[in-house]
Formats: C-alpha cells, sequence, structure tokens
C-alpha cells in the first residue's frame, strides 16, 4: 500500500490529527496535495516559520499568501479557518505544520 493509499484510508476515518515524519518532506507534501483534485471540498493550508500560513491548490501552487509568521496570528487564523465553511460549505481543512 503506498503512502497516499494510507493518507487517504486515514482522512475517510476521519482522523483529526496525523503526525507524519519524514525525512522527504517535499515529497509527502507533493503526495498530500495530490489526494485532492480541484473540486475537492477540502482546503489545504500549510505552514513553515519562514513562509508563514499559506493556502495550496490541489497541484501544491500557493494561491493565498498570507505571511502569518507570528504563532499568535497563526493561532488565530487558524481559529477562524475551523469556524468558517469550506470551498463547498463543508467546513473542512487539511493544515499541514510543517519544522
Amino acid at each position: 500500500m503506498t503512502f497516499q493509499e494510507k493518507f487517504n484510508n486515514y482522512l475517510k476515518a476521519a482522523y483529526p490529527i496525523l503526525w507524519i515524519q519524514t525525512h522527504e518532506e517535499r515529497r509527502v507534501c507533493n503526495d498530500i496535495y495530490k489526494s485532492y483534485s480541484e473540486d475537492s471540498k477540502v482546503a489545504v493550508y500549510e505552514w513553515d516559520m519562514l513562509q508563514g500560513l499559506i493556502k495550496r491548490t490541489a497541484k501544491g501552487q500557493a494561491s493565498d499568501c498570507s505571511g502569518y509568521t507570528n504563532i499568535k496570528d497563526v493561532i488565530e487564523k487558524l481559529t477562524a479557518l475551523e469556524h468558517s465553511p469550506g470551498r463547498a460549505g463543508e467546513g473542512h481543512c487539511l493544515i499541514l505544520l510543517k519544522d
């Protein structure tokens, strides 16, 4: 079973948090982006210390750079995302927190 298949199974099982420890961060992120199509109801966000919080498209391209690098701003933004509707009104989002 590939990583992408395992990841999709965890999402279907509605795991609220997944911890992925890897030395191949870019490859894992690309596989996660591939799990979503353009018509997906799940918004994908990514955060790291250098770029801040950004929204990703299904192809992994940055579509909305908000630049929240301060951790307090990130927490406020994530809290707002939790209570806002998703792309199709579902309210689901995936947030990749990278180190």
